[in-house]
């Protein structure tokens, strides 16, 4: 932009609302209603990577989501003891986009709203069997989504999901005890069917209906006296591409793709969990394998494509820590893992998994001041990336990155100490550090802000 350090059409303004309500009786029977709302108005920073980057605004967007709930409770059946409860989900959303013919953003060159509404619905049932449990549930959705483009027109789009799963938890072997060296033996196992079908494909050929199924198997058993768990799993997962993913061309940006097939996961982890003294901490190690990953491809002309890939495996472990000094709680986690790609019709140049670094993680130590004042310093750290270049069509490297982000809060007596106020002032990206979120888009600098909370 002219003036140097500043992002243009990165403005936002937003404004939301929340309510929620519940009643109950006891452990019995009980219902709930919850709803939140937000309309905005903001801009899309043009990527700073790329010779064409896309010169959106979006003046129009809202969303809507409300779910009433119910429940039986946990209570007596002829065969044990069990609980019902079922949901129903409304999702609404309007959105627009105009596309803009310069950087002064003055002369629209095309618009694309979107109309959309969800419905969904839940059952969950757990009962006692035997010593275990059993849990079932079975959800539904269906989504509309219509697409007006200007110039252009409209087109309708359909798409129903629906999943069928249960799982058993069974406890086995002897309870805790400080000479037994492996206690509290948990097997689980379970297993769903998912389906997905799309009647309205906006005047295109509907596809077949499409299912898959999915499982885990898993264990848990403390050792060291019930000082550590020990807990391992496998599981088979399955994701099924979105309408945008099949049929959005995003104003130019992306060739649609009706053949997407779904994403299937298979993944295997094992790790501990324990105490040592003020010491809390947890170590997995884990494995993923993607099969028909969904990916972006770049043609080198500016514009995308999501296509399946043959395989993405994924190998590396997780730590996470929090030690209590007293007040003061000092914590932190750390990913380390090894990503790779396999796929012989990847295009050249195209063979790195876009934004999965080797290395991320963060410490944070917050601490008390004086009185009701407390502190915070965070650091978060995100190795090398890539991400594909649409102009050129090959992997951009995005450099590692940190930041440094500062905190005090205060919670304050009001209204003769019957309620809270709690004030808040924090210095985000102290260091002012170029970190981006996705190619071409890095966040905010040095951001200061003031919030204030009643309660």
């Amino acid at each position: 932009t002219p003036e140097e350090g500043r992002r243009l059409n990165s403005d936002l303004e937003h404004l939301s609302g929340f309510v929620a309500a519940r009643y109950g009786v006891g452990d019995g029977p009980w219902v709930s209603l919850s709803s939140f709302g937000f309309t905005a108005e903001r801009g899309v920073a043009p990527e700073l990577h790329i010779s064409t980057p896309r010169l959106w605004r979006i003046p129009e967007t809202s969303r809507w989501v409300t779910a009433l709930s119910g429940g039986t409770g946990w209570g007596s059946t002829p065969l044990g003891e069990g609980d019902l409860e079922a949901s129903v989900g409304l999702d609404f959303g309007d959105t627009r986009i105009d596309a803009y013919e310069t950087l002064a953003y003055e002369t629209v060159t095309g618009s694309e709203l979107a109309d959309d509404r969800t419905l969904s619905f839940r059952l969950l049932g757990d009962h006692t069997l035997a010593r275990g449990t059993l849990r079932g549930a079975f959800t539904y959705a269906e989504t509309r989504h219509i697409e007006t483009l200007e110039p252009g027109g409209e087109s309708r789009f359909r798409q129903r999901l629906y999943s069928l799963g249960a799982e058993v938890e069974q406890p086995l072997g002897s309870t805790a005890s400080s000479e037994a060296a492996l206690s509290n033996l948990t097997l689980t196992a379970g297993a769903s069917l998912d389906g997905a079908s799309t009647p309205e494909t906006g005047g295109r050929e509907p596809r077949d209906p499409i299912a898959e199924w999915g499982a885990r198997i898993g264990a848990s058993a403390l050792v060291a006296g019930g000082a550590a768990r020990l807990h391992a799993g496998v599981s088979r997962r399955v994701r099924f591409p979105s309408l945008r993913e099949l049929y959005s061309g995003a104003l130019g940006k992306f060739i649609p793709n009706p053949e997407l097939a779904p994403e299937k996961l298979r993944m295997v982890e094992a790790g501990i969990t324990g105490e040592a003294g003020a010491l809390e901490a947890q170590l997995v190690l884990f494995h993923q394998r993607f099969t028909d990953a969904i990916v972006r491809t770049a043609f080198g002309d500016g514009r995308f494509k999501r296509e399946n890939r043959r395989r993405i495996t994924t190998t590396g472990l997780e730590l996470l820590a929090t030690l209590n000094l007293g007040r003061a709680v000092f914590g932190g986690d750390l990913t380390l893992q090894s990503v790779g790609q396999a796929d012989e019709l990847a295009p050249a140049g195209q063979s790195r998994p876009e934004y999965q670094p080797e290395v991320f993680g963060s410490i944070e130590l917050s601490t008390p001041i004086a009185g009701e004042l407390y502190g915070r310093a965070g650091l978060r750290y995100v190795g090398r990336q890539y991400c594909v270049n649409p102009d050129l069509g090959v992997d951009d490297v995005l450099d590692p990155s940190g930041r440094l982000d500062l905190l005090l809060t205060r919670d304050w007596s009001i209204g003769g100490g019957s309620g809270r106020l709690r004030t808040t002032l924090a210095l985000d990206n102290v260091t002012d550090a170029i970190v981006y979120e996705q190619c071409g888009l890095p966040q905010p600098g040095r951001v200061l802000r003031f919030q204030f909370r009643l309660g």
